[in-house]
């Protein structure tokens, strides 16, 4: 009694069935509950023959492969967990090939650009912006990976929302030999605050101008008090306004 009954009876269908039908069995993964808990078996179970081609038996060969299969799905929670992450930001994040193709196209990618995932992938930016724009794009991708360094740009491409400028952090990818074969990003839409920072720059510009402008007429009027008082004293008269010298 090592398999529940189910499982036990599974097994026993397998084998009438490989008598029956003279073929084998391979690749059955079973899972059954053990002393040490849930286990995973994956079994190839083949026909043994008589001299008559007869099948008078069968022989199996059972593997626990527990460890693969909970690798297997750590490795599954994992990829869902980023997957929730990256499609749940509203940044657009994204992994091209070495030729630029996209491998990766997450939904705030797709909202920025106004196209699906699926119209993205296999594509390089020319299918998403202007020809000058693509060139600029692609090339600020080149330099990531000839540097094999992540760096952070702005760049500004025509969406259908406009001109937009994006904050763009790119790294390289690499193998398992330290092959870079790709590149990861992500960038984040930063236009209202380059619009905002310009705004406040030419308000600045002209709080400093008028400023400028005033302290020259002050200081215009300043210097012709000065003169008036000067060309009274040549008159042999008194000054008509307080000297400003400090």
């Amino acid at each position: 009694d090592f398999y529940s009954a189910n499982i036990a009876q599974k097994m026993t269908d397998d084998d009438r069935q490989i008598f029956k039908t003279g073929r084998p069995k391979l690749n059955i993964v079973e899972q059954y509950e053990s002393a040490k808990g849930i286990r995973w078996v994956k079994t190839d179970k083949i026909p043994i023959f008589d001299k008559e081609g007869i099948v008078v038996g069968l022989v199996g060969f059972a593997q626990d492969i527990t460890e693969s299969k909970l690798a297997e799905e750590l490795l599954r929670q994992s990829r869902t967990l980023l997957k929730s992450i990256v499609d749940g930001t509203s940044d657009a994040i994204y992994i091209k090939d070495l030729q630029g193709r996209y491998l990766l196209f997450n939904a705030g990618a797709a909202r920025a650009v106004g196209k699906s995932e699926q119209e993205v992938l296999g594509h390089d930016d020319t299918a998403l912006f202007t020809a000058d724009e693509a060139r600029t794009v692609m090339e600020g991708d080149r330099k990531v990976m000839e540097s094999a360094k992540t760096t952070t740009y702005e760049e500004v491409v025509t969406t259908p929302d406009g001109v937009r400028t994006y904050l763009s952090t790119k790294g390289p990818i690499f193998d398992s030999t330290g092959r870079v074969t790709g590149l990861f990003g992500i960038a984040r839409d930063i236009t209202e605050r380059k619009q905002a920072e310009e705004k406040w720059k030419k308000q600045m510009d002209e709080l400093i101008s008028w400023h400028n402008v005033t302290i020259g007429r002050e200081n215009r009027v300043i210097e012709l008090k000065k003169e008036v008082n000067e060309l009274l004293a040549k008159l042999g008269q008194p000054p008509r306004y307080e000297s400003q010298d400090t």
